[in-house]
């Protein structure tokens, strides 16, 4: 194998980088294209379709999730550097367009709003992996939008009224 690779981060990172080619991960989605009144259901788009492509397959999503637990260390080089900064960018130029749109809230740090995606993120596809073979198709795209829902309801711009409490 070390005649083909590196060392065992090359490895996997050969092993995300298949993944992510056969889960249809949109990394070069455009969020300019997002408007006020599309971005929660876009954005839920964006994370459901990856689920339902492994549907038959979910050792792919579960390698792609697996890549979060990486060291920092290892998360550091490259590749793998380079491929998180693209999913970070990914995420943060998302979040910024829905600011923009005034669908996402201003009043909290950036990092915070970020990681209230990726915790919520995070526990709805450890739930999933745990379930996928008790799941259906549809089972799995309820469970998604339901995530991007808890999602919207976190990150939704508050009345004013409910800001000064």
């Amino acid at each position: 194998a070390y005649y083909y690779f590196e060392d065992k981060v090359d490895l996997f990172f050969t092993v995300i980088q298949y993944c992510i080619e056969r889960l249809k991960f949109n990394l070069a989605f455009d969020p300019a294209t997002i408007t006020a009144e599309n971005f929660w259901p876009t954005f839920a788009e964006q994370r459901r379709l990856p689920l339902l492509g492994s549907f038959e397959q979910p050792w792919l999503f579960a390698a792609v999730r697996a890549a979060e637990r990486l060291s920092p260390a290892a998360l550091q080089r490259e590749p793998l550097a380079n491929f998180a900064s693209q999913v970070r960018t990914r995420l943060m130029n998302i979040l910024k367009r829905g600011q923009d749109l005034g669908v996402i809230r201003t009043d909290l740090p950036d990092d915070l709003i970020s990681a209230w995606i990726q915790a919520l993120d995070a526990a709805s596809d450890h739930w999933l992996l745990a379930h996928w073979s008790e799941l259906d198709r549809q089972a799995i795209a309820d469970i998604s939008d339901q995530t991007v829902d808890g999602m919207r309801r976190a990150l939704a711009v508050l009345p004013e009224a409910v800001n000064k409490i």
